[in-house]
């Protein structure tokens, strides 16, 4: 069987899409499946992740989103069990060429409005959204694109919080806006709480931030890690996080680990409202009204209160349990066979 995944990742549109696509990848190799993702000038590093699953990386030189874009898609779609896109560079257009084509199409989306044999959106706040056009809906954080370790990590019972309080701050792969600079800063005002301070691929400012974690560690322990690859086991071993409100708002949830969230980038505005409406995390708000001091008083006012920590982490591990990409697999394999003996 095969699939091909269509996704992109770079320092404008973040490291998201291609995360929760190659989680997908996974569980699809695991099955037996041969997976190719063809990708739009991919990095070293967003290579390496592509190989680390099983995958095989097709270069995509022309425009995302583009007629030659379509065309090439369609060619290595050809004769496929599925091919499954997930990017907002690929409107109703590109998604009608890619069903003239006759594999079977999965659309992973957030906004709504996607058009596919299979639509997939595992967001906090997905269920009951309607997408009329599709043959399948997998709505809601049941269906949420977790890497299979964060099963395992699911499945740990959270104690009661280390004393001192064990720190995370992860800005997503990108951190375009600079937050993990904002959240040094509130950490001068606070205790000096071990930290553990996560650098993705394409953020463009780890020299700044390791210096900033260089002059901290003369005061608290504090460490850096670039392009983390179990955050499933990272996550466990902390007690609360500052995050942005992309796929770390799920994997937060599903871990347990109570957390104020930050909101980067438009898609991750609705994040905030449904962690509030669900009682998952603390949003802070929007990055251009969060400060190094409303960080501060967030985390101190996190740890201070016990019963809310408790709160956030029985609801997000109630809502989401990592096993959506299993999941979702099984529904593309199903439909796969289900078109090839028709």
């Amino acid at each position: 069987m095969r699939v091909l995944f269509r996704v992109d990742a770079s320092a404008t549109i973040g490291l998201g899409h291609l995360v929760r696509s190659l989680c997908l990848a996974r569980r699809l190799v695991d099955h037996g499946a041969e997976v190719r993702v063809l990708t739009a000038a991919p990095s070293s590093a967003i290579i390496r992740r592509i190989e680390a699953v099983g995958a095989a990386v097709v270069r995509l030189e022309e425009a995302p989103g583009s007629a030659a874009d379509v065309a090439l898609t369609v060619q290595e779609a050809k004769h496929g069990a599925a091919v499954v896109v997930d990017g907002y560079a690929f409107d109703a257009g590109y998604m009608q060429c890619l069903a003239q084509g006759g594999t079977p199409t999965v659309q992973i989306d957030d906004a709504g409005g996607a058009d596919a044999d299979v639509v997939v959106n595992g967001n906090l706040y997905a269920d009951g959204m309607d997408y009329p056009g599709a043959g399948l809906c997998l709505v809601g954080p049941r269906w949420s694109l977790l890497d299979p370790r964060f099963v395992t990590a699911h499945g740990i019972e959270r104690g009661d919080a280390a004393d001192p309080p064990r720190l995370l701050v992860s800005m997503g792969g990108a951190d375009p806006t600079g937050e993990t600079l904002k959240a040094f800063a509130a950490l001068e005002h606070l205790p000096p709480w071990p930290c553990t301070v996560v650098v993705g691929p394409l953020a463009g400012h780890g020299d700044t931030i390791r210096r900033a974690a260089a002059a901290r560690a003369a005061v608290a322990p504090t460490r850096v890690l670039d392009d983390v690859d179990d955050m499933a086991s990272l996550l466990a071993a902390h007690d609360v996080a500052i995050a942005a409100a992309g796929t770390a708002a799920l994997e937060l949830a599903c871990v347990g680990i109570p957390a104020l969230l930050v909101a980067v980038a438009d898609n991750q505005r609705p994040v905030l409202q449904a962690a509030a409406t669900l009682g998952t995390a603390v949003p802070l708000g929007w990055h251009t009204e969060v400060d190094a001091p409303k960080i501060a008083a967030g985390l101190g006012a996190l740890v201070a209160d016990p019963a809310l920590r408790r709160a956030l982490s029985t609801r997000g591990r109630a809502l989401v349990d990592g096993g959506g990409a299993a999941r979702v697999a099984s529904k593309i394999i199903h439909l796969a066979r289900m078109r090839a003996a028709s």
